[in-house]
């Protein structure tokens, strides 16, 4: 009985070589909406400056783009509507 409990099982010289796949996460199209969305005010945004050329400064190096969202902003904070905000 003693020679069975010293003789332990030894280690696997070669281990699974198959790797686990990964889950891929499920996105839901609400999401997708969103990036889309996105993705098509970055681009109107790049297109706005491509036509302007350089950037026109306004007040303090503002660009009028960044000075009109600024203000919208701040509108939508004096009518306590902060969810209409894009970040």
């Amino acid at each position: 009985m003693a020679e069975r409990v010293a003789r332990r099982r030894e280690p696997n010289p070669t281990p699974n070589l198959k790797k686990k796949k990964k889950k891929k996460k499920k996105i839901r199209r609400s999401q997708i909406i969103f990036q889309k969305r996105k993705k098509e005010e970055k681009k109107r945004e790049r297109m706005i400056y491509q036509s302007k050329g350089e950037e026109e400064e306004g007040e303090g190096g503002y660009s009028q783009i960044q000075l009109e969202r600024k203000s919208d902003i701040e509108a939508c904070f004096a009518s306590n509507q902060t969810h209409l905000i894009n970040h």
